[in-house]
Order: structure tokens, then C-alpha cells, then sequence
């Protein structure tokens, strides 16, 4: 699975029709789960300390799909459609989990584990 994340900032007359895209129904996320099929979902979330920035988390199946999305011009009008709502947008691109053999994971390898994911931080 890879993530994509981007941080915006919205005008406070734009952050109702912003987060709405986002939600479950909302166009953003239903024009993104029918144009591309390796889109999972997203989650958006909110700073602690700006009430118009926000965080978008995109769940993709894989770097293969994520980065075949990213050509095709549905995604560049569903980005503009976000752009537009936002007076600024970040984008840090994609990240994925460690592949194992920087883990130490690999056969033989001396180096012990790093714990990953949400276990990592104590979460269940």
C-alpha cells in the first residue's frame, strides 16, 4: 500500500465545501474511486493549531497504481478541483513502509527488526 499526502490551506469560505468534497460522498473522494481503480479511500485531517489547514491522506493499492493516476488527466482535474478550494497546497508526494531489507529483515542479516506501522507507536 502506498499514501500520498498533501497539506492545504483554505480560506475559511472555502473550507465547508472543501471538507465535504472529502468526505464519504463527497465529490472529491466518489470522482477519485471511480476514475482510478487503485484508489482505496483518503482521510483528511485537521490542524490543532489552523482551523483552515488541513492534511490529505490518499490509501493507494500500490506505487505501480498511485503513479499511473498521476498521468492520467482525470488526476489532474480532480487536483485542481482541491487547488482551487485551497489558497495553498503541499505536496509530498507518495511513501510506502520500509521495504524489509532496509528493515534487516533480510536472510542473515544481524540487525534486529524495526517495529513499523501502527504497532510501532503503541496504537491497536
Amino acid at each position: 500500500m502506498i499514501y500520498s499526502i498533501r497539506i492545504y490551506e483554505v480560506d475559511s469560505v472555502h473550507v465547508g465545501p472543501f471538507v465535504a468534497s472529502l468526505r464519504r460522498g463527497g465529490l472529491y473522494r466518489e470522482l477519485a474511486q471511480q476514475l482510478h481503480s487503485g484508489f482505496i479511500g483518503c482521510d483528511l485531517l485537521s490542524s490543532n493549531t489552523s482551523s483552515s489547514r488541513f492534511l490529505l491522506l490518499e490509501f493507494w493499492l500500490s506505487e505501480a497504481a498511485f503513479d499511473a493516476a498521476q498521468q492520467r488527466p482525470e488526476a489532474k482535474v480532480l487536483a485542481s478541483f482541491l487547488r482551487k478550494l485551497a489558497t495553498d497546497c503541499v505536496d509530498h508526494g507518495a511513501f510506502g513502509f520500509l521495504p524489509p531489507r532496509i528493515l534487516g529483515l533480510e536472510a542473515g542479516s544481524e540487525n534486529p527488526p524495526m517495529q513499523t506501522g501502527v504497532d510501532a507507536v503503541g496504537v491497536r
